[in-house]
């Protein structure tokens, strides 16, 4: 029997790489757009009067949430390749936990395991068997440097 909990699960990455094409990268920067089109369209919904054109901009608004979450979940399910992803995925989620104003809107708050896909997504406001987005990074960082460290060791 292991000794790894059983909601321990980080879907597999891809192999290392020497030569900078590090998928990190790319999940970081689909979340930074990610970010700014949410905000964008918040900052739309903000301005606008109650009236249908309100309404459409909140459903793009509620949009472009979702979209954000699913890009934050491609930050803990695409490990890092080298230490400098590693890093850069540090960094990031570093910046988008600082509380800015009240602003805690940037990182999904919880995740799940889907039983049926296998795959890590959003969770709902306490959705039984969801996890805090903070234990799913630090599994994925773990992870990785595991990975990191048994390839030094290799070469």
């Amino acid at each position: 029997m292991s000794n790894t909990p059983r909601r321990a699960f980080v879907p597999a990455s891809p192999p290392f790489v020497t030569d900078g094409e590090d998928p990190i990268f790319t999940a970081i920067e689909r979340h930074r757009a990610a970010m700014a089109a949410f905000a964008d369209a918040v900052d739309i919904s903000a301005v606008l009067p109650p009236d249908p054109e309100l309404d459409a901009a909140n459903a793009i608004a509620a949009r472009k949430s979702d979209e954000m979450d699913n890009a934050g979940v491609d930050l803990v399910t695409v490990q890092p390749t080298t230490f400098a992803g590693l890093i850069a995925l540090l960094s990031h989620i570093v910046e988008c936990s600082r509380s800015q104003k009240g602003e805690d809107w940037r990182l999904p708050g919880m995740l799940l395991l889907d039983s049926q896909t296998g795959r890590l997504r959003p969770a709902q406001f306490l959705e039984p068997g969801s996890e805090e987005f903070a234990y799913f990074a630090m599994l994925a960082v773990a992870n990785t440097i595991r990975r990191l460290a048994a390839d030094r060791t290799r070469l």
